[in-house]
Order: structure tokens, then C-alpha cells, then sequence
């Protein structure tokens, strides 16, 4: 018997340097809504309209209470890897930027030109910790 392949993902990416977390979604747009109500609570009609557009979108969780995360959504990212792989890869690359942005933000840190090298080391960690997670539920799939 097949396993049928699981399209909605959730999985936190520790960020230990700054006692933080993000909290990544990887599924349809559809699911997205009702994945953010039932973990956060979050009834924001604004955020819901943002993904309904979007192919990836990051939140901060703390606007609504929950401090040291952040959040990120990102479009059916498993199935466009193996279709799209480097338009998923740039979507991933891009939401890295504006996580690693929030992240700083959050701990008073400029994200500017005087800490290019932890903004550039920031959005390199997340790329990488979560293309490892992915990896790893292909995998178990």
C-alpha cells in the first residue's frame, strides 16, 4: 500500500543566538488560514489576504503576543522544489531576508550595511536549517 504524500508541513527553526524561533508552514494557500488560527490564535483578515497572493509571506508572531517568534509561510514549497527548483529556491531565499529582518528587529539590532555580515550569516542559517528539515520530511514521506 502507497502512502499518500503529505502536502502541509509545520516545523520550528531554532535561532539560539537570539532566543528565537521561526515557525515555518509549508502547505496550500488554503490551509494556511486555519494552520495559523489553531496554533496562534491569530485572526488577523489582513495577514490572510497577504497569502492569498503571495508564494511566500513572513509575520511577526510577537505583533500578537507571542514573543521570540517569528512566522513564515511558504506556497506548496515542497512540490515546487521538485518542479520549480529555483523559483522555490529564490521564494526561500527572499522570505529568509525578511525573516533574518524580523529576527534582528525584534532584538533591537539594525539590519543595515554596519551588520551586513550577521544579516548575511542570519539569512544563510535559515536557507540552510530549512532545506534540512525539508530534506528530512522528504524523506519520511
Amino acid at each position: 500500500m502507497r502512502r499518500e504524500k503529505k502536502s502541509t508541513e509545520h516545523f520550528y527553526v531554532d535561532v539560539p543566538i537570539f532566543n528565537m524561533e521561526v515557525n515555518v508552514f509549508i502547505g496550500k494557500r488554503e490551509d494556511f488560514s486555519g494552520w495559523l488560527s489553531s496554533c496562534f490564535e491569530v485572526k488577523d483578515p489582513k495577514l490572510e489576504e497577504s497569502a492569498e497572493a503571495a508564494e511566500g509571506l513572513v509575520f511577526e508572531l510577537e505583533d500578537y503576543g507571542y514573543v521570540g517568534h517569528v512566522g513564515m509561510f511558504l506556497n506548496d514549497f515542497k512540490a515546487k522544489l521538485e518542479t520549480e527548483k529555483h523559483t522555490a529556491l529564490g521564494t526561500l531565499a527572499h522570505e529568509c531576508v525578511h525573516a533574518a529582518k524580523s529576527v534582528c528587529s525584534s532584538r533591537g539590532m539594525p539590519f543595515d550595511e554596519e551588520n551586513e555580515e550577521l544579516s548575511a550569516y542570519l539569512v544563510g542559517f535559515l536557507v540552510q536549517k530549512i532545506l534540512d528539515k525539508v530534506e528530512k520530511l522528504k524523506k519520511k514521506s
